[in-house]
């Protein structure tokens, strides 16, 4: 077993990697959340957000989940998966909006 601030690769990248991507998911989520008590609106602030949160998605299932260093296909079925996500929240927003 190997220390927690070892830089040593696993499949997993190095715990300084995960670090740093974990300062982002936390900071992109309070982000959000003050966007969110602030009440701002509309297609450009639900684009930040949407691209945040796909972000965030692509980094854990990379990452978080292992699978950076898995074959091309898993690759593509979980981050295809991550996109048909994003666009039907993007898609029901529109939605939503009025005429």
């Amino acid at each position: 077993m190997t220390h927690p601030t070892s830089t040593h690769p696993s499949a997993h990248g190095t715990p300084r990697r995960a670090f740093w991507i974990w300062i982002f998911l936390l900071a992109s989520t309070v982000f959000a959340w003050a966007m969110a008590k602030t009440d701002m609106g509309g297609i450009s602030i639900m684009a930040l957000l949407m691209g945040l949160a796909f972000a965030k998605g692509a980094f854990v299932i990379l990452d978080y989940m292992g699978i950076r260093g898995a074959p091309t296909l898993w690759k593509a079925i979980t981050l295809g998966w991550l996109v048909v996500v994003c666009l039907v929240i993007v898609l029901g927003y529109l939605k939503g909006l009025p005429a």
